[in-house]
């Protein structure tokens, strides 16, 4: 199981993600693998290129569709010649319209009749897209959302979206106080759970442990720091994270490597 990092601009109130991929040469994960309580959709248009969802690898080929539901660990790894659409849809768009952050499509739905219709909705919405207007987002998602729920096979469990919703809060608020000592105990009392139950829907709906995640989150702020300003001393780097110590930080890079192969593409 790998970890996963909480991708918090993607839960960006009425935010919706629209872009077209034309990959020029094959390019491996450049992210780690990524969770939103948001729902992604990817469209192959041409070529091939590997998905990874929930530690699991898929292949988008053209005219397939890959779905990424709430709080599923994705990450791509595209290969030379792929084009595809990708769509982003904040699990807020619909507060009190219609539950989206329960909605659930396969995760790979293949090639069928029913793909020419979604793509040529999608080429007309994609010339004329413009994500920075609330009258243009409201029809595109009615509209893809409609096509989606009419074409294909899907289901609503609003039980787990529930869920989501208390690891998506536990998972905000390390992300804003990482630099801090956090306990596992804190959080509990913060929460109004037990440490134990606390650990154990983080663990289940996130895919790793509150500690490591929190590890992850500094180890993340760290890569950003050395990236931007690769004179600072790991050292002082390390500090500036979260970490007491250089054997705690050094033990965490090496969990983390060890669970996330991809994690060194961005040391």
């Amino acid at each position: 199981m790998f970890l996963s990092w909480y991708e918090k601009t993607a839960d960006g109130k009425e935010h919706v993600l629209f872009v077209k991929r034309n990959v020029a040469c094959d390019i491996g994960p450049k992210v780690l693998p990524h969770i939103h309580n948001s729902i992604e959709f990817a469209f192959g248009l041409k070529g091939k290129s590997e998905v990874f969802v929930n530690d699991k690898k898929y292949e988008l080929k053209e005219g397939d569709i890959m779905f990424m539901g709430s709080f599923d660990r994705h990450t791509y790894a595209y290969k030379e010649g792929t084009e595809c659409y990708i769509v982003l849809i904040s699990a807020s768009f619909f507060d009190g319209v219609n539950n989206l952050k329960s909605l659930r499509f396969p995760t790979h739905m293949e090639k069928n009749e029913s793909f020419e219709n979604v793509k040529e909705f999608l080429d007309f919405s994609f010339s004329i897209r413009n994500t920075d207007s609330m009258t243009y987002k409201t029809g595109f998602v009615n509209m893809l959302v409609s096509l989606m729920t009419s074409l294909y096979p899907h289901e609503y469990d609003s039980d787990r979206a529930k869920t989501n919703e208390t690891t998506v809060s536990i998972m905000r608020y390390i992300s804003e106080h990482f630099r801090e000592n956090i306990t596992v105990s804190e959080l509990a009392r913060k929460f109004g759970y037990s440490p134990n139950y606390l650990s154990a829907i983080f663990n289940k709906f996130a895919g790793t442990g509150i500690r490591d995640y929190l590890n992850l989150c500094r180890i993340s702020e760290y890569i950003n720091i050395k990236k931007n300003s690769p004179e600072t001393p790991t050292c002082k780097a390390a500090e500036l994270c979260g970490f007491r110590n250089m054997s705690t930080f050094y033990l965490a890079v090496k969990k983390i490597q060890s669970q996330c192969p991809h994690i060194d593409r961005l040391f």
